[in-house]
């Protein structure tokens, strides 16, 4: 017979929190809030879509050379002050964005900005720490910890566009750094490295977790869960499996959104409802963290992850057939609540397949050529934009991206350690 004897509140779940507090502020600045604020500060300042867009790619770029070195640090030390720094230098660096008037320099401060809040105080830090605390719970407390993104669409975004229409895009900018500030330092403070620390085991079950061997016996137990190191990480086919299905599949999630407003007023919608459209999404993908994160809980995770490819895919075809007020409201909702859940499943199916031991070293790995990838698709749709004058061949690619991505996941098994 197994008795658990939990403590009153388990402290994984203040990571959570953090996590999710952090992700809210990184997502401050970057898909749903950017969006909102480029039309008016390219216009103003007389910059092309497309050079503008350059700008976003620069903050996973940016963060592509910091995760190597970040993701080791996170696993030995912690992330605790990493974190609280990030927000702070990161917060400052928003703020200054206000003040550019040459390209050049928006490129230098806000990547120096984006980097810092996507590494240190968002994506990176929430998927390298949270799984060291959680494993039978895992899916759940990523899909938590990650709705911070989207509710950054949910709530700043249209926050955001009221303000940028009635007092300007430098105020946006204000606005966006205030808040990495004053949110992202205390969540900070909350983060600690992993449960072992505080002679705690992962979901909760303490050292009090007892199992009888049947002879009247009691003995201690924790849960059990095959670790990877990176080196032998990268030696799985698996590995590179995974690498390819998110390098490709991922190039529509930074595009889509990021061109997801201007394509619906350049099709004949209003600002509001354009804005609302984009909410919807934003709720839809706050949604999908939670329903993608319990099946990655209780199904085969590759198949989850390969559903979520070709709903992505399929919303994606709903918004290429028409842009009408009633299809776009459709996208928002199928695109929002299936390509919400790639924030959750991705670090899931990399801590699942590996281990949570190494997770920051391994995620460190990968992020160079995941986030070049997300960087290259609103580029590539706003350079493709400024050439044809239209979103639809852009957006045509990312269907097919996200095709081949759900197909790859299909053929990934988890690998077998000898």
């Amino acid at each position: 017979m197994i008795e658990i004897n939990k403590p009153r509140f388990f402290y994984g779940w203040y990571i959570v929190l953090a996590g999710f507090v952090g992700n809210v502020v990184a997502g401050g600045i970057q898909s749903f809030t950017f969006g909102v604020i480029y039309p008016a500060m390219s216009d103003a300042l007389g910059w092309g879509r497309g050079a503008v867009s350059i700008g976003l790619a620069l903050r996973p770029l940016g963060a592509a050379f910091m995760g190597p070195v970040v993701g080791p640090l996170i696993d030995k030390f912690g992330a605790k002050w990493l974190m609280f720094f990030s927000a702070i230098i990161g917060g400052i660096a928003t703020i200054a964005v206000a003040e550019v008037t040459q390209i050049w320099q928006f490129y230098v401060v806000y990547g120096i900005a984006g980097a810092l809040t996507f590494t240190g105080v968002g994506d990176l830090v929430a998927t390298a720490v949270i799984p060291k605390w959680f494993i039978r719970r895992r899916g759940r407390a990523l899909g938590l910890a990650t709705m911070g993104n989207p509710v950054a669409g949910m709530i700043i975004a249209p926050m955001l566009a009221f303000v940028v229409f009635e007092f300007g895009w430098q105020l946006g900018w204000w606005l966006l750094g205030l808040l990495i500030l004053f949110l992202g330092t205390p969540a900070a403070l909350l983060m600690r490295r992993q449960p072992e620390d505080f002679g705690l085991q992962p979901d909760g079950d303490t050292d009090s977790l007892e199992q009888s061997d049947g002879q009247g016996e009691i003995r201690k137990t924790a849960p059990v869960e095959i670790q990877w190191t990176a080196r032998e990480s990268v030696q799985t086919l698996t590995f590179w499996l995974l690498l390819l299905a998110f390098t490709v599949g991922l190039t529509a999630v930074g595009g889509v959104v990021l061109h997801e407003y201007a394509f619906l007023t350049e099709r004949g919608l209003s600002s509001p409802v354009a804005a609302a459209v984009l909410s919807t999404h934003a709720v839809g993908a706050a949604l999908a963290r939670l329903i993608w994160g319990g099946l990655a809980d209780r199904f085969p995770i590759r198949y989850v992850m390969s559903a979520i490819f070709f709903c992505s895919a399929f919303g994606l075809a709903i918004l290429l057939l028409s842009s009408s007020v009633p299809f776009a409201f459709l996208f928002a909702a199928v695109y929002g609540l299936s390509v919400g859940g790639t924030g959750v499943v991705q670090p899931t199916i990399w801590a699942n397949y590996f281990g949570r031991g190494f997770i920051g070293a391994i995620r460190g790995i990968t992020m160079p050529a995941q986030l070049i990838s997300v960087a290259a698709g609103p580029v590539m749709a706003g350079v493709l934009y400024d050439v044809t004058g239209g979103y639809t061949l852009p957006y045509q690619i990312f269907f097919v991206t996200l095709v081949i991505g759900g197909i790859i996941m299909i053929f990934t098994r988890q690998p077998e350690k000898s």
